[in-house]
């Protein structure tokens, strides 16, 4: 009769963070109550318990050697380099050591246990007791191996019958074996491999469903000497149609981005080592001996224990080289500590929204790219936005992230919902930044800032988030900082002279800049004495069939013809305008916009509406792009900047309509819409927009902060108006840079 399970077990045997997903829990369970399975969003294998079969025996927990491991090996052991003969290395990852062992114990009528690929190109611990399986366990793979929950059963049943067995696994299987037979016995030989880390099956699914068919496949090698010789880089795979050669995986791998926390706190990187025997690369060996490195692979090979030096003396005359060297010329690839890396972490983070290629490609610095903007609120039209921006950059070449930083009104304001949805599905975010010092920081991991398009150069707006926006956090002296297409929505700059000096110093930090209004030029020449070019909204930029398969995702789609209206200030008038186009259509279904639960309803509605009403400018920029019947009408505390410059670029003057009656005396208002003038002047604009950017982003950095900016940076470091004011008086009456350094230094 089971006992009421005990909750703490799971978390006991997994300890998330340590757990390596060895085995030994599971298979010393008497009852089957654990499973091993992928854990989490990073996917490595680890326990899971089913709490009504567990009987809280705790042999889980007394078996695990996180929890408890005895060392009984040679704390100095002996360390040789090591070659089998030439048509056994190459076949090998190193120096072919590890088939010589095997060998031998088959010879003996024995059992070897070691890593596979199965059918499906997974990575399994299975056992052979020939030479034809011998050839499935040679070469390295790496990926962390799926240990059965009843294998260490099978080679515990395999030596109680007297067969001579040899474990191959790295180190912290080898300790789990050893801790599920709870003896010694003769019989048993193990080997650990000297091991980097291994990474998430679930990385190796992703990478192998994104390049290749997997039954297309038909051998893998990560380590192939055929062309190159002894390396890490050579990475190919053999299908159907050929020989791959090829590093998407083996790349990103040696640059540890698939490494999971469980082991950054590896308790056996150390000595005295599990197994009898340790083996791995010698690399390095050429410093030492020039001659036993002649490219086609060299083992490093320990001798741990009493059982591995009488065993070698067996086998020592089939290798080619055998030579001693001091344990300290290997034992630095077993001693020496890594950090899980930032870029590791953000890997993970967004293993599940992104694509891998995307994902594991590693970017210098200098074409990383970090936009802001209004990402993160409920506004489809400011989320397509940034996703547009996003795009544009990466059409060209550099990588696009997204500054994921909410401040805390912003964030009370804005809590989740679709837009959080969107961007883990649509975008690359950057790690999680909570505050001002955070903001800082990550300029020491993007080369570029793009302050991005919609009104985010409205002071209202930006005040209300500590300036966000103006970007005062990006170090403007070694960083390029441009904005594309940002908008101050009216046609003047609405503030005191106070914040207009404060917004002037922002602004003349930035490389170059672009607005999104035609009236934003004259705000930056006029009211600021800066330059600025119009440019086209980003969601013109890029090609419309990416909005059509989003469309194509929503999970709601009306039937049968409606009008979709969009309206962002509703007002008694504009709902008499909808009624008005219904029945002038003869449409008895009106979708409203704003209730949309997605991003993608959101746009399957307006490229299959039949009309589109709407005071929205985003909206307005949709219909163009999918050549929609559409018709702009006038919405109160709104200014018509935005869509006069949308009227002039498009030339589609007889859809906008600025005062409350003016659309119904429009004669032509239900006629078809003749865009072919109108894509025209579209594609010449974005041919122009993109040009824009293309040539800021390779624009060299050459921007330099004088003494006076260097000074109002300090000034605004503090955060306190009362200070910035004072300092800007200062320099209206420019009063001299010692004396603002007096000021300074006396707070």
């Amino acid at each position: 009769m089971n006992q009421t399970p005990d909750k703490s077990v799971e978390t006991q045997i997994r300890m998330t963070e340590d757990c390596t997903g060895c085995a030994a829990c599971a298979n010393v369970c008497p009852v089957g109550a654990i499973k091993m399975e992928p854990y989490g969003q990073e996917g490595f294998y680890k326990p899971h318990v089913d709490p009504q079969v567990c009987i809280n025996c705790g042999l889980c927990t007394k078996t695990c050697p996180q929890h408890e491991f005895r060392d009984k090996n040679q704390e100095e052991p002996a360390c040789y380099a090591a070659m089998a003969p030439d048509d056994i290395r190459l076949k090998s990852s190193s120096g072919g050591v590890f088939t010589i062992l095997a060998e031998e114990i088959l010879r003996r009528g024995g059992v070897v246990c070691g890593a596979a690929f199965d059918e499906n190109w997974r990575v399994h611990h299975i056992l052979v007791e020939n030479e034809a399986g011998l050839e499935k366990l040679r070469g390295a793979k790496y990926v962390q191996s799926f240990i059965s929950e009843d294998i260490f059963k099978q080679i515990k049943s395999h030596l109680e019958a007297g067969r001579s067995v040899l474990f191959s696994g790295v180190a912290c299987q080898v300790a789990g074996l050893y801790n599920f037979l709870r003896k010694d016995y003769e019989n048993l030989y193990t080997v650990d491999l000297v091991c980097a880390y291994a990474p998430s099956p679930k990385v190796w699914d992703q990478y192998l469903n994104e390049n290749y068919t997997p039954s297309d496949i038909r051998h893998i090698s990560f380590r192939d000497k055929t062309t190159r010789g002894w390396g890490c880089w050579h990475n190919t795979i053999t299908t159907i149609s050929g020989v791959v050669e090829e590093n998407k995986y083996m790349t990103p791998f040696l640059n540890r981005l698939f490494k999971g926390e469980h082991c950054v706190n590896c308790k056996f990187k150390r000595f005295p080592r599990p197994a009898d025997f340790t083996m791995g690369d010698f690399w390095k060996i050429g410093v030492h001996d020039i001659k036993c490195d002649d490219r086609k692979g060299t083992s490093g090979f320990l001798l741990n224990s009493r059982k591995a030096e009488e065993y070698t003396k067996r086998i020592k005359d089939k290798f080619t080289l055998f030579k001693k060297f001091p344990l300290t010329t290997m034992s630095w690839q077993m001693t020496m500590y890594e950090p899980r890396t930032k870029s590791a972490q953000n890997f993970f983070r967004q293993i599940d929204s992104l694509p891998y290629h995307i994902n594991s490609t590693e970017t210098p610095i200098k074409t990383k790219v970090g936009i802001t903007n209004w990402w993160f609120v409920n506004n489809r039209g400011a989320i397509l936005t940034n996703y547009a921006l996003n795009e544009m950059v990466n059409n060209l070449g550099y990588e696009a992230n997204t500054i994921n930083y909410i401040s805390p009104i912003d964030r009370k304001n804005y809590p989740g919902g679709f837009a959080e949805a969107f961007a883990k599905k649509y975008l690359r975010l950057t790690r999680p930044l909570q505050n001002k010092g955070d903001l800082k920081s990550i300029n020491r991991e993007i080369g570029t800032f793009i302050a991005g398009s919609d009104q985010i150069f409205r002071y209202d707006l930006c005040a209300l988030n500590n300036h966000l926006f103006y970007m005062g956090w990006v170090d403007a002296a070694h960083r390029k900082l441009l904005s594309y297409s940002a908008s101050f929505a009216i046609d003047r700059f609405e503030a005191n002279e106070f914040q207009k000096n404060l917004t002037r110093h922002f602004l003349s930090r930035f490389d170059q800049l672009s607005v999104r209004e035609f009236d934003g030029v004259d705000i930056m020449r006029d009211t600021f004495g800066l330059a600025a070019t119009q440019v086209l909204d980003p969601v013109f930029c890029i090609e419309p069939e990416k909005y059509e398969n989003m469309a194509e995702n929503a999970t709601e789609k009306p039937k049968g013809d409606f009008i979709a209206y969009y309206i962002m200030w509703p007002t008694e008038n504009n709902k008499k305008i909808i009624q008005y186009v219904q029945e002038r259509l003869g449409v008895r279904s009106a979708i409203h916009l704003n209730s949309s639960p997605s991003i993608e309803h959101w746009l399957w509605c307006i490229k299959n509406a039949k009309f589109i009403v709407t005071d929205s400018f985003h909206a307005s920029a949709f219909s163009v792009i999918f050549n929609k019947q559409f018709a702009v009408i006038p919405a109160p505390r709104e200014y018509p900047s935005r869509f006069k410059t949308l009227e002039k670029l498009t030339g589609l003057s007889t859809r906008f309509f600025y005062r409350n009656n003016d659309i119904y005396d429009a004669k032509d208002l239900f006629d078809p819409i003749d865009f072919t003038d109108c894509n025209q002047r579209m594609e010449k604009e974005i041919r122009r927009s993109t040009q824009w950017l293309k040539d800021a982003l390779m624009a060299p950095k050459e921007y330099k902060l004088n003494p006076e900016q260097e000074m109002y940076d300090a000034l605004i470091s503090y955060q306190n108006e009362e200070t910035l004011q004072l300092g800007i008086r200062c320099f209206h009456l420019e009063e001299s840079i010692k004396e603002l350094r007096n000021i300074i230094k006396n707070m």
